[in-house]
């Protein structure tokens, strides 16, 4: 599943370039503006189809038709600890990023329940990572979906849940003053588990669509991206998650995991999807400390923007070969 190892670092690239031109303030091109903001508000969204959708291909044989206490125990540890260590460091990196500059320090049991990974059950908006309200929704979902295999044959039913859900989400968000102010609402598993519970549903049913030709999936993907960067220009990041570019641009989230699905990789691409898959989640975490820890010493422009962002990418890549891999290896090794 090359091709979506590489939609996942393509999509922890333009969050970290669209978070630092939006902290930077810095002016583009409206078509790039576009581009940025629908990979900055919905390539997060695309990681959870994304998990959902290999989390399926991996687990339909182990949760089939019974949950094992053993299986789902082992499939718990080795979730756990391939998010558990890397996110743990930067709660205390970010800490330490607070304390350093005079910011809110949070309270030990957010701290707390920010190293242990259990944030997302109670205040995914409440840890001292930036942005790692996505990481708390995503180990919600990593304790449901058990459950979701076990109950396959109603997987539409999940599917059609999850979209009122969001539906009602959004109606609510849609009469507030801006995204901030409905921020809690927002990052609430029960809007982003249309995506989720849409990357299993994608993957249990894939057999129906992969044999669509290869042509006609790469059509769709261009015009997917097209609509998107028009649908996503100028407007603000509420109006991007509410109203009728909600129902387009989750569509599309969907529609370009699934065509990256079936249409694969070429073996010569292989290895370069395997760096940007592996270094999707530490740019993740790791780019917002990068950025405010330089930026009262560089000048905002676009130049500047693009070197940290290129540093960025090369600190992820060594943090996922040097620290992450290495202790996921050993992790394994003691039956995790």
């Amino acid at each position: 599943m090359h091709a979506l190892d590489a939609l996942r670092g393509f999509c922890a690239i333009g969050v970290a370039v669209y978070h630092y031109r939006l902290w930077s303030a810095l002016a583009v091109p409206a078509p790039v503006e576009g581009l940025l903001a629908f990979l900055g508000t919905y390539g997060v969204s695309i990681f959870f189809i994304l998990s959902g959708y290999s989390l399926a291909h991996a687990y339909q044989r182990r949760f089939d038709g019974a949950l094992s206490g053993e299986h789902v125990l082992s499939y718990l540890r080795r979730r756990l600890a391939r998010l558990g260590p890397l996110f743990a460091v930067t709660v205390l990196l970010s800490i330490a990023g607070k304390i350093a500059t005079g910011g809110d320090v949070p309270d030990p049991f957010t701290a707390l329940a920010s190293i242990l990974l259990i944030f997302g059950f109670v205040d995914p908006a409440n840890t001292p990572v930036i942005g790692g309200w996505s990481i708390g929704v995503e180990v919600v979902f990593y304790a449901f979906f058990p459950f979701m295999m076990l109950l396959r044959r109603f997987a539409f039913a999940f599917l059609a849940l999850s979209l009122f859900l969001t539906a009602w989400v959004s109606w609510r968000l849609a009469s507030l003053p801006d995204l901030p102010a409905g921020w809690h609402w927002y990052v609430h598993p029960a809007n982003q588990m249309i995506f989720f519970a849409g990357g299993v549903f994608m993957r249990l049913h894939a057999d129906r669509w992969c044999a669509w030709k290869q042509g006609t999936w790469l059509a769709l993907l261009g015009c997917v991206l097209v609509v998107a960067v028009l649908v996503a220009t100028g407007v603000s990041e509420l109006e991007l998650v509410t109203g009728w570019r909600r129902v387009l641009l989750v569509s599309g989230a969907l529609l370009i995991v699934a065509a990256l699905g079936a249409i694969g990789t070429p073996r010569s691409l292989a290895k370069t999807a395997e760096v940007l898959g592996g270094l999707s989640y530490p740019l993740y975490l790791l780019h917002p400390l990068l950025y405010f820890l330089s930026s009262r010493f560089i000048p905002v422009s676009v130049p500047s923007i693009l070197l940290l962002a290129a540093l960025a990418i090369v600190g992820a890549i060594f943090v996922d070969r040097f620290v992450d891999m290495p202790l996921q290896r050993r992790l394994k090794g003691a039956s995790w």
